[in-house]
C-alpha cells in the first residue's frame, strides 16, 4: 500500500540532496551538452523545445530551496519520494541502508 507523502517537501528531499551531492545520482545521457550559458539565458523554454530533460532535472535540482522560494519543484519531489520508498521498501526486506 502506498502512503500519502507528509512534512515539508525539503524534509523529505535531504536523503535526494545527499545522494546526488555525493555524486550518486546518474542520469540517462542524451549525448549532447548544450552551452549552458546560453541556455540558462532562455531558461525553462529550452527544455520545453527540446525534450531536453536531463538539463531540466538538473536545474530543477540546483534551483530546489528549504525556504520554497523556488519556481518549480515537481521533479525533484517525485525523485525525492522515490528514493524515499526505496528506502523503505529495502529496510523492511532486510537489506542495509543506502
Amino acid at each position: 500500500m502506498i502512503e500519502p507523502d507528509t512534512g515539508p517537501k525539503a524534509t523529505r528531499a535531504k536523503k535526494l540532496q545527499s545522494l546526488v551531492n555525493l555524486g550518486n545520482v546518474r542520469m540517462v545521457s542524451d549525448d549532447w551538452e548544450p552551452d549552458i550559458e546560453a541556455v540558462r539565458a532562455r531558461r525553462w523554454r529550452y527544455a520545453e523545445e527540446t525534450g531536453d530533460w536531463n538539463w531540466q532535472t538538473r536545474e530543477e535540482y540546483r534551483q530546489f530551496r528549504e525556504d520554497e522560494e523556488h519556481e518549480h519543484d515537481d521533479i525533484v519531489d517525485a525523485d525525492a519520494d522515490a528514493v524515499n520508498e526505496l528506502e523503505i521498501r529495502q529496510r523492511v526486506a532486510g537489506g542495509a541502508s543506502a
